[in-house]
């Protein structure tokens, strides 16, 4: 409060983004990933003013939040470098906290190995449905079917003319690889399993020589894929109040809260902020502000905050599957740490320059 002043009180909106009533109703995976490195930044933030150049506490607890959120979510493996750029700034200088980062970064898949063999995990979603959808799409780029196994002439017909869809709407309400798992497509799943190919090292052999076989087709689609995630908005408030909700059980006790809050989201649905888009930008714009920043601590970070952001986006380019909105949650939160923080930093340059004081 002392350097923001009432701007300060910014902060205390960024959790009650419209966005943000996406979070409290499902425990997704994003969720927690989200919150974590959440409360990492949280930390570092309120510590911004390390002297010490010896590792302490928030650093460790910084450190470990990051690790923690990197293990639920692969593709944070390159979204999470800046963070660790970040949590050992005091480490000396750049190329001592680079080389450090790096560490930490190369530490994360040996953690998630380690992770695997603690907790006994066998891989199956994640990967296999990436396998799925660039298999499928790129066959429909190549006029054949790429799928390893036994397909009937009619299945392989559907993969290469029915399955993707070039439109754009359409291709939203497919939702990327579901139409190959539950949509019209959705024998692709069951031969694949029926066959045991789902898990198996003969599908990634199939989708590493469909990728290198045809990298142009690849590119097509990961390109067009990319461009549908960054302006798509199929979300729904996740408070899902709806007559459906009675086959899964859940109890709301009052229904007309529910259904207020419910009705609130909605208001927010297939506007601005449901499109990855606008937190792309809205990273971008922060990094960018941020070099006017003289204080090098708060610059330090939010170049690696909204960078951060920015990459997390980046990765769905290659690692993407679906158009569904909370997969962009920690970009949301990046961007809107980033823009408070450069805006209430630039806010008290002016303040200084105009009377003279922070």
């Amino acid at each position: 409060m002392k350097r923001y002043g009432w701007r300060a009180l910014l902060f205390f909106l960024i959790p009650i983004v419209p966005s943000a009533l996406f979070i409290p109703a499902f425990a997704w995976d994003v969720t927690f990933h989200s919150m974590t490195w959440f409360l990492a930044l949280s930390l570092g933030f309120i510590y911004v003013k390390r002297v010490s150049f010896k590792p302490n506490t928030i650093q460790i607890l910084m450190l470990a939040l990051i690790f923690i959120g990197t293990m639920v979510r692969k593709n944070g493996w390159f979204a999470a470098l800046p963070l660790f750029f970040l949590a050992l700034s005091p480490m000396g200088g750049g190329k001592g906290r680079m080389g450090l980062a790096a560490f930490f970064f190369i530490l994360v898949p040996i953690m998630w190995g380690v992770a695997a063999l603690l907790f006994k995990a066998t891989p199956s979603h994640p990967e296999n449905s990436i396998k799925t959808y660039d298999i499928g799409s790129i066959s429909a780029f190549t006029d054949q079917n790429l799928f390893p196994g036994v397909w009937t002439k009619s299945q392989s017909r559907d993969i290469v003319e029915n399955c993707y869809e070039n439109d754009v709407k359409k291709r939203i309400l497919d939702n990327g690889w579901d139409v190959y798992a539950w949509g019209r497509c959705g024998f692709v799943l069951r031969n694949l399993s029926e066959q045991k190919l789902f898990k198996s090292n003969v599908l990634t052999a199939a989708w590493l020589s469909a990728v290198f076989g045809h990298p142009v087709a690849y590119l097509r689609a990961r390109l067009e894929f990319f461009g549908t995630f960054m302006v798509a908005h199929k979300s729904i408030p996740v408070l899902m109040y709806s007559e459906s909700n009675a086959k899964f059980g859940w109890d709301f006790r009052n229904k007309k809260m529910i259904k207020a809050a419910y009705d609130f989201a909605s208001l927010f649905v297939g506007g601005a902020l449901f499109r990855p888009i606008t937190w792309l930008i809205l990273n971008f714009v922060a990094f960018v502000l941020a070099f006017k920043v003289r204080d090098s601590m708060a610059r330090c970070f939010v170049c690696c905050v909204s960078l951060s952001g920015v990459v997390w986006l980046l990765t769905y380019f290659n690692f993407g599957v679906a158009y569904d909105f909370r997969y962009a949650f920690w970009a949301i939160y990046a961007a809107l740490l980033s823009i408070v923080v450069v805006a209430n930093e630039l806010a008290a340059q002016l303040r200084a320059a105009r009377f003279g004081f922070r």
